[in-house]
């Protein structure tokens, strides 16, 4: 009786095991058949089905995983060996093929930290060069003018029984920038840049009153100083934090009444001194990359609140074709209002190169974007944007060229003013175009 008794404990303890165990024998199976007859769609199709009814183990994994690259569905395939690797981190074949997903998915964070783990042989077998402390330096350009230039500055600026009127025009940009990226541990990386642009204007002062009709061009300088930092979690899920610094400054003038019909320009100067903090979370997955980001900070004098969304989606599990929508709600001090700017990227692979568009719309002033890597402090304000943006890997990866055009609808004011004092703003519209290029080497 107690024999019978313990049969029977012993039968029941486990439900489910003796079906799951040939189950699993047989996935086994059959999927190593389709992995040594290289039939990788097969092998997804019945990995998929696995892991539905709840198989899941090992060598599956490395094998869906394999499959999916194979395919080159690099994101699905990183996703499968990321699970592999918690089971088994030792494993020379499988950290091959997830480092190398990882790169060609767009994570090279996550890839530097795996080959931080690699061993000399591991890194000579798969030819990889481990980042060291400093991991690439890049050196930008950019410039930009105003097609309307000419225009607006013959343009009659006056109004009627207008004491006196102003307007500053924007006419060029000039843009340099150096940045360093480091490898500071297997989690944290760091990416820092210091640059300065020069802006050109043109002041246009008129009043019939004061017999006063001049034009006089004036200049600004401004240096920014940027440091990011990424930190990875673990998971495909990483924080971000970022510091950005601005100073310089913009020069204008002061008509000063000598005589009638006679004014000399006073150059007066504004100092400029902002920054702007932000951090952001952002989570890798197979087909989508939610990021959300908070900032604030002090742009042209006052505190300034954002919050950013963003959502990159692969449609087809890398990113040879990818989708990046993103709204930001801004807070704006300077007269306390709230505003929305929504933009919209699309990257495509075409031969070498990848080729990526946007279009932006909304009240573009006193906000940034990039983790607060571009920071809008001008005066002007912009409505909308359209760009491409062509890059293409140089020397097996070592370089990395970038170019990038820019248009940008923007609005500027004239002062008209009925008094000393008291003035109405009147906006007008003119469209800047943007050439910037970019060269970065990887260490």
């Amino acid at each position: 009786m107690r024999r019978f008794l313990l049969i029977f404990l012993i039968a029941f303890s486990f439900p489910g095991k003796t079906k799951a165990q040939p189950d699993r024998l047989k996935t086994d199976s059959i999927t190593w058949l389709l992995y040594t007859e290289k039939k990788w769609d097969q092998l997804i199709m019945e990995a998929e089905g696995a892991f539905r009814n709840s198989i899941d183990f090992y060598y599956l994994r490395v094998r869906a995983g394999v499959a999916a690259y194979e395919l080159k569905k690099y994101r699905e395939a990183a996703s499968h060996f990321q699970k592999a690797y918690r089971e088994n981190p030792s494993d020379d074949f499988l950290n091959g093929y997830y480092y190398w997903s990882l790169v060609l998915s767009g994570r090279q964070d996550e890839a530097d930290r795996l080959a931080d783990g690699f061993t000399p042989d591991a890194l000579k077998q798969q030819q990889i060069k481990k980042k060291g402390t400093v991991s690439g330096v890049s050196a930008e350009a950019l410039f930009s003018g105003n097609r309307q230039y000419s225009e607006l500055i013959d343009e009659d600026i006056e109004s009627a029984d207008s004491y006196s009127n102003y307007r500053a025009v924007l006419k060029q940009q000039h843009y340099w920038g150096f940045a360093l990226d480091h490898h500071l541990q297997p989690r944290l990386n760091l990416y820092h840049s210091l640059s300065t642009i020069a802006i050109d204007r043109a002041e246009m002062y008129k009043s019939t009153s004061n017999l006063l009709d001049t034009l006089k061009e004036t200049t600004a300088v401004q240096y920014q100083y940027y440091i990011n930092g990424r930190y990875l979690l673990g998971n495909g899920w990483s924080l971000t934090g970022s510091l950005t610094r601005l100073w310089g400054k913009s020069y204008y003038h002061i008509p000063v009444y000598l005589s009638p019909g006679l004014y000399n320009l006073n150059q007066m100067s504004w100092g400029i001194s902002d920054w702007v903090v932000c951090t952001g979370v952002a989570k890798e997955g197979t087909y989508f990359r939610p990021q959300l980001e908070f900032g604030f900070g002090e742009v042209s004098r006052y505190r300034q609140l954002q919050a950013n969304f963003q959502l990159t989606v692969y449609p087809t599990g890398n990113v040879d074709f990818y989708l990046i929508p993103e709204g930001s709600y801004h807070h704006d001090g300077t007269d306390g209002s709230n505003r929305f700017v929504f933009t919209q990227k699309a990257g495509l692979q075409a031969g070498p190169l990848w080729l990526t568009g946007e279009y932006g719309t909304g009240r573009i002033k006193n906000y940034f974007t990039g983790h607060g890597l571009v920071v809008y402090n001008m005066p002007e304000t912009i409505l909308n944007k359209a760009g491409i943006t062509i890059w293409a890997p140089l020397f097996k990866y070592r370089m990395e060229l970038t170019a990038r055009y820019l248009r940008a609808e923007k609005e500027g004011m004239t002062f008209v003013y009925s008094d000393a004092s008291s003035f109405i703003l009147k906006p007008y519209t003119f469209t800047d175009h943007s050439f910037l290029i970019s060269l970065k080497w990887n260490l």
